[in-house]
């Protein structure tokens, strides 16, 4: 009995490991699913215009979806960060080079007035634009060094993307074939969870 109980223990110290071993490899693609998952959800109407649109072809259709998705999000995205970063290199070089660059107005018609009330008021406007610029580079910097991170994360949650539309169907009949629950109450939490899903992302973009 004793032997048995030890060869219990064993396997589920075993079992444990092997968990936090399994955990500890996927961890970095955890983010990556998850948005995936979460941008399957909110695009499951465009992904169903295309499937009326191609004749119920689940391949063709969610590569249309996943290419709407890129062109939609992730372009506009791209665009958007390089922008910001261009324009924070640029309000960097203009503050190292002249100072507090173009806002050395804020002295002049905020810091002055108050200076006239409270004339201990002196604020250090060009520590604070530095520091907020450093802080533009540095970030920039960390954005730039990490790109082939980034650029993994994006691949991966483009696939699995794909394979969610294409799949969703049959991910979902599984799910509900393994649940102990009643298949009525599987459904109902599913819906709930995609609508609560639904509605914060879509909250959040607007």
């Amino acid at each position: 009995m004793d032997t048995k109980k030890l060869q219990l223990a064993f396997f589920i110290v075993l079992l444990l490991a092997v968990f936090v071993l399994v955990a500890l490899l996927f961890e970095p693609f955890i983010a990556p699913m998850a948005l995936a998952f979460m941008a399957a959800i909110v695009t499951r109407p465009v992904d169903a215009w295309f499937m009326k649109l191609t004749a119920n072809r689940r391949t063709l259709s969610a590569i249309l979806s996943v290419i709407f998705v890129l062109l939609v999000i992730l372009v506009p995205l791209s665009i958007l960060t390089q922008r910001i970063a261009v324009e924070s290199f640029n309000f960097y070089v203009d503050v190292r080079d002249s100072g507090l660059g173009g806002f050395d107005q804020i002295t002049q018609y905020l810091v002055q007035p108050i200076q006239a009330i409270f004339p201990a008021f002196n604020p250090d406007i060009s520590g604070y634009i530095r520091t907020l610029a450093d802080g533009f580079v540095n970030n920039a910097r960390g954005i730039f060094q990490s790109t082939a991170t980034i650029a993994l994360s994006t691949f991966i949650a483009i696939v699995a993307l794909f394979y969610m539309l294409r799949d969703g169907a049959s991910f979902r009949k599984s799910i509900v074939e393994l649940s102990p629950l009643a298949d009525k109450y599987d459904n109902d939490i599913i819906d709930k969870v995609e609508r609560a899903v639904n509605s914060v992302v879509r909250g959040s973009l607007f």
